[in-house]
């Protein structure tokens, strides 16, 4: 079983209005600085780009893909896991 980080536990439980794209679990420095150069400054632009694809992991992947190249599969699925769980605890 994997243990809950810190960063995890913060940005599940706590709101998204003001937090940065780089406060998202799997994103650090550089998906960040990339992100934030494709307009996706704040955590919840890249959560509207997740409801906006239904929530579909799929699908988001591939967008996190497309938006950051050297992404790999492992990476984009706990950047989408992250989001799922803030939507489950919170929508």
């Amino acid at each position: 079983m994997e243990s809950t980080t810190r960063k995890q536990y913060d940005f599940w439980n706590n709101r998204i209005r003001n937090k940065t794209v780089y406060e998202i679990p799997g994103i650090g420095r550089a998906f960040g600085e990339i992100l934030t150069e494709n307009g996706y400054s704040m955590a919840y632009h890249l959560l509207g780009e997740y409801l906006i694809h239904n929530m579909d992991k799929d699908l988001f992947e591939a967008t996190l893909k497309a938006k950051i190249p050297k992404i790999n599969k492992q990476q984009a699925g706990n950047i989408t896991a992250a989001l799922a769980t803030w939507c489950e605890l919170n929508l």
